[in-house]
């Protein structure tokens, strides 16, 4: 069973934000504290809103559009 659970661990879900507003925020800094998930895109239309903001400093790809994020 523990072998199991070990295996688990590794498999993280890739994670699409959309909306960078103070939500869109809130689930960054969630998904980015866990090992089960990985943000791999942040969407808004303001490219200053604050989850885009902090995406772009953590590397991560940041769309104004969810039609070029999902392509």
């Amino acid at each position: 069973m523990s072998n199991n659970i070990a295996s688990q661990t590794r498999l993280a879900s890739t994670v699409g934000i959309v909306g960078g507003g103070k939500v869109g925020l809130r689930l960054l800094r969630l998904f980015s504290q866990s090992q089960f998930a990985r943000v791999i895109y942040v969407v808004d239309r303001e490219s200053n809103a604050p989850a885009m903001q902090a995406a772009r400093e953590a590397h991560i790809s940041i769309f104004k559009d969810i039609s070029q994020a999902v392509q």
